[in-house]
């Protein structure tokens, strides 16, 4: 009976989801976040280089934050600390 629930839900989900709506939405994006875009903005926000801190609750997304900024070669992630 599970089972079936789930195929019912996927099949809802795939009746649904409209392929050409999201391609137009990431080519919305693509040709607003150009390089134009982000040359604009060189040289916005914070030059400090103090430390920043990421702190949330469990599943708030603040370890995919933390990987995403430590992706950048300026930047270490030290990982999830629990001792704050």
């Amino acid at each position: 009976e599970a089972f079936a629930q789930f195929l019912t839900s996927k099949q809802a989900v795939r009746a649904a989801y409209d392929i050409k709506a999201y391609g137009e939405f990431v080519d919305r994006m693509i040709a607003t976040f150009d390089r134009a875009f982000f040359a604009a903005r060189m040289g916005f926000g914070d030059g400090t280089e103090l430390p920043a801190f990421v702190v949330g609750m469990p599943r708030s997304g603040t370890t995919l934050t933390e990987q995403i900024l430590a992706s950048h070669p300026l930047i270490h992630g030290t990982g999830e600390r629990t001792d704050f």
